[in-house]
């Protein structure tokens, strides 16, 4: 998504915010310009318009693929019906509106765990069998979907219209891989757990008053929110607050650590700072992107950084719920900030102190964006086994469109519910997180789990002998990347 679109969701955002819960009903015509009853006007002249071609598809099933291994993310992509809540009705109501516009009965089909899912589509495509016409897959899993051929160039379905606002262009752009640089995945707010599983800093505010410092958020809007400047706040952060040591970390004591986080906080403050462990050549081929100047840097430097008892604290060992646990910590008023997916927030509702969400820092202010790295994605497919890609390219940038315009507010309202994220300025970060969202392409193709553990583990050893493990994991990652090339180029 570009910064037109970012702004245009903002003043639909604002809008609808500043007026409370609107209605998500669409207009239900076919044609011509979309509009919703009660909308601002300010925000419907920005709306990008849309027109819904013609489709009858006569009391047709169309069928998703979806998982029911969601580990708290949003998984939802429909309901039997409407049950209480706002968003999960927001998702039953557009369902209902495209079964009516269009004549087909929506079936979900979320029977399977995350790995199962992906064989299921596998075992669909070699029986030749059109069971599924859309599937949501874990990034993770897609590997074999993505080398094998049994995934449809999106290309060719026109009526997807992936450039446009209501997709996420760069996802489908970055995943252009091989020779023909097809088009074999997507993404869209139609599935909320992309959003949901990006890396963000949450920052405890009342702390930060008490500590007589200003929330970053004019710093991330001046693009110096920056790694030195995090420091500096973990710094302060930090306080013994009568314990003894930071060290072993007590659920039952009182001090206070400037950061803490888990796995992949290593790895989102390396992407930020322009590392993919795994990237593209010139030609659009696999290849490995960590042995060189930058990642050692960065790696080294976030190292020696985090290596100081107290500033930061690894914390994932304990259960999500238990005190130990990374999102515990923060939410008992034990770190002054938190490095984690988006979907922590859903644990926050009744927290006591009043929190807020920024981006993931640069890494220094020579950057042009900020950058957030995916960790949990469910990317949508088209499986070559599809009678009517046409008819499936019609219903699914309707509901990406339908998702995007009238059903991220009630996300951003209910999901993300707390006093802190119902404010402009909550709204904009938001934003820009949702607007600077990065994929390592290592998560889609299979190599960068192993990787990056063993990054997170060295880091949390105190240790900076990256250059050894770099050599060990090399020749093994280039040689899988290397099947797999010669796999999409054959």
């Amino acid at each position: 998504m570009n910064k037109m679109h970012k702004r245009v969701l903002s003043i639909i955002l604002i809008a609808l915010l500043a007026a409370g819960i609107i209605s998500c009903g669409d207009s239900g015509t076919k044609t011509g310009s979309d509009t919703s009853a009660n909308q601002d006007t300010s925000a419907e002249e920005t709306t990008p318009e849309y027109t819904y071609p013609e489709l009858d598809m006569k009391g047709d099933t169309f069928t998703m693929l979806n998982t029911a291994q969601t580990y708290g993310f949003y998984s939802n992509l429909d309901f039997d019906e409407a049950t209480g809540d706002t968003l999960d009705d927001a998702i039953y109501n557009r369902n209902r509106k495209l079964e009516e516009m269009y004549s087909f009965k929506l079936e979900v089909n979320e029977e399977y765990t995350l790995n199962d899912a992906a064989k299921a589509l596998q075992t669909s495509v070699l029986a030749n069998d059109d069971v599924y016409d859309v599937a949501f897959i874990r990034d993770y899993y897609l590997s074999t979907a993505l080398t094998e051929g049994y995934l449809m160039d999106l290309d060719t379905i026109p009526e997807l219209q992936i450039n446009e606002a209501w997709w996420d262009t760069e996802a489908t752009e970055n995943a252009r891989v091989g020779k023909d640089g097809m088009a074999l995945v997507a993404s869209s707010d139609v599935s909320l757990v992309d959003f949901e599983g990006t890396i963000v800093w949450f920052i405890n505010e009342d702390m930060l008053k008490t500590l007589g410092l200003d929330a970053p958020y004019q710093l991330v809007l001046d693009g110096k929110w920056t790694f030195d400047r995090m420091v500096e706040y973990m710094k302060a952060g930090a306080n013994l607050n009568g314990d003894e040591s930071f060290m072993p970390f007590n659920p039952d004591g009182n001090a206070i650590y400037g950061l803490t986080g888990f796995q992949h906080t290593n790895n989102s403050l390396i992407s930020s700072a322009g590392v993919d462990y795994i990237t593209l050549d010139k030609d659009r081929n696999l290849v490995f992107g960590a042995d060189n100047e930058l990642f050692y840097n960065a790696a080294i430097k976030i190292s020696e950084t985090f290596s100081q008892d107290g500033d930061y604290l690894f914390a994932n060992s304990a259960a999500p719920g238990e005190k130990g646990h990374y999102e515990s910590i923060f939410k008992n008023g034990r770190a002054l900030m938190l490095s984690a997916q988006l979907k922590a927030a859903n644990n926050y509702r009744d927290m006591e102190d009043t929190y807020g969400i920024v981006p993931v820092p640069k890494w220094d202010e020579s950057q042009e964006n900020y950058s957030h790295l995916r960790t949990f994605s469910y990317l949508m497919v088209v499986p070559v086994t599809n009678q009517k890609p046409h008819e499936t390219g019609i219903i699914m940038d309707a509901m990406s469109y339908m998702t995007y315009k009238n059903i991220m507010p009630y996300f951003y309202e209910g999901r993300l519910s707390q006093k802190m994220l119902r404010n402009d300025e909550s709204i904009e970060m938001l934003n820009i997180i949702r607007d600077t969202r990065h994929y390592d392409l290592g998560t889609v193709y299979g190599t960068y789990n192993d990787f990056s553990n063993k990054i997170s583990e060295i880091i949390n050893s105190k240790s900076t002998d990256f250059a050894s493990m770099v050599a060990s994991f090399k020749p093994t990652i280039e040689g899988n990347l290397q099947k797999l090339m010669d796999a999409m180029n054959k």
